[in-house]
């Protein structure tokens, strides 16, 4: 969390469920048969909205978006207290997204 930045924990984990919904959300629309997107612009879809959620989430917390990613470099920085951040805030937007 950069705390230079005036950024709290808190923030970032709502950053982090707020860009998951994203995500998640265009996962789903896009694959919605309802919405007549042709099979093939899916996964481009997909790509951008993961790289415009990852560039607008990167300076305030690294925009993990992945629970799993983010486990590799909390395991060798010996589980911070800021981990739960990155567990949480996309579990919340995904929940969120569903509903």
């Amino acid at each position: 969390v950069p705390e230079e930045l005036g950024v709290t924990w808190w923030q970032t984990m709502a950053l982090e469920a707020i860009l998951s919904f994203v995500l998640f959300l265009v996962i789903l629309a896009v694959n919605d048969r309802r919405m007549g997107i042709p099979p093939g612009c899916r996964p481009p879809i997909i790509a951008l909205t993961l790289a415009g959620c990852l560039l607008m989430g990167i300076g305030y917390g690294s925009g993990s978006l992945n629970p799993l990613r983010a486990l590799g470099p909390a395991i060798v920085g010996g589980f911070q207290v800021y981990h739960l951040i990155y567990w949480g805030g996309p579990q919340i937007g995904i929940i969120v997204a569903v509903v």
